[in-house]
């Protein structure tokens, strides 16, 4: 009776030592999935100043344009 009821002890600690194992995996998973999200930001916001920096030189040839025409 006595070595039945340690063998039973023994298999729920097994268990919980296998739950914890999975909790740590979904934290790392969490972990990298906003890594990579702040990847995504970071470069949207550089396309967005790239397109401002060609807007400005849009303008800039249009009124170059203009003097050069004016007698």
């Amino acid at each position: 009776m006595r070595n039945a009821q340690q063998q039973q002890q023994q298999q729920q600690q097994q268990q919980q030592q296998q739950q914890q194992q999975q909790q740590q995996q979904q934290q790392q998973q969490q972990q990298q999935q906003q890594q990579q999200q702040q990847q995504q930001q970071q470069q949207q916001q550089q396309q967005q100043q790239q397109q401002q920096q060609q807007q400005q030189q849009q303008q800039q040839q249009q009124q170059q344009q203009q003097q050069q025409r004016a007698p």
